[in-house]
């Protein structure tokens, strides 16, 4: 998350110094090798907690943005004695700030039992949601290929009965 606020900064102040692109390639390419490293041979196996830090990289972009319009704002600004160029970009801010709203009333820690339910009652779901596994259909072994038989078509949602009546 830290990194992609990194990029935001030096992409948005790359409009007024491009020197500063030289010293984000070289952030970036130590923390590349680095990173690297430290993934393969130093670190352990953690469990994927890849929501959260998405959901932390995605506002700092918004937040990278929010500073890039507030930027151009001030630039125009400076440019010319009139007030409608900046007031002009600065109405990025409004769009930029609908976009944050609707960004932050996403659901993306749960989904609402109501969206559950749905997807339930449209699979035909007819056992307790405890008693039934998914399996996904390309590891099923397929007992009737290694005996040179013809296997009955699967439904394809990975619910089907085994051999001893049960989910």
């Amino acid at each position: 998350a830290k990194a992609s606020f990194h990029l935001a900064v030096a992409l948005v102040f790359c409009s007024c110094s491009p020197v500063i692109m030289l010293f984000a390639w070289a952030y970036f390419a130590v923390g590349g090798l680095s990173f690297g490293y430290l993934v393969v041979f130093a670190e352990t196996r953690k469990p994927d907690m890849g929501g959260n830090f998405w959901v932390k990289a995605l506002r700092h972009i918004y937040a990278g943005l929010a500073i890039y319009v507030l930027l151009m704002t001030g630039i125009v600004a400076r440019a010319t004695s009139a007030r409608a160029p900046s007031l002009a970009a600065a109405a990025a801010l409004g769009a930029l700030a609908m976009g944050v709203a609707r960004f932050e009333s996403l659901v993306w820690e749960a989904l609402p039992f109501e969206a559950i339910a749905e997807v339930d009652f449209a699979e035909g779901a007819s056992a307790p949601f405890s008693k039934r596994a998914y399996v996904q259909p390309e590891c099923v072994i397929d007992h009737a290929e290694e005996h040179h038989e013809k296997a009955p078509a699967s439904s394809g949602h990975g619910y089907e009965k085994r051999s001893d009546g049960t989910d």
